[in-house]
């Protein structure tokens, strides 16, 4: 019969040295999503505004053609994304013209 002996088990190759890398700053919870994700500020503002707007649409397409509580919903919808939008645009105005205030 054979013989049977176990081989310690060995890496092929060694490993590489680790080299240690400061922590990524955890996100925290003031942070906006460009915020995390490294972007411009100017970039969040843009996409909020394409959000906002495209909500706000969409609102005001439910009101026009809906009945009953999705129409009224629609409106509530179309109105409060309407503003957000207005503030969006605002924001990115003063972005363009360097009248924004710093972010800290």
């Amino acid at each position: 019969m054979l013989d049977f002996k176990p081989v310690p088990f060995r890496l092929p190759v060694t490993p590489p040295r680790v080299l240690r890398q400061a922590p990524r700053p955890s996100p925290q919870l003031s942070q906006r999503f460009e915020q995390v994700l490294g972007w411009n500020n100017a970039t969040g503002d843009a996409l909020r505004f394409l959000f906002h707007g495209t909500t706000a649409a969409l609102g005001y397409h439910v009101w026009i053609t809906d009945k009953g509580f999705w129409k009224y919903f629609g409106l509530f919808l179309g109105i409060g994304q309407t503003v957000g939008a207005i503030c969006d645009a605002i924001s990115l105005g003063k972005r363009i013209a360097g009248t924004h205030p710093p972010e800290n």
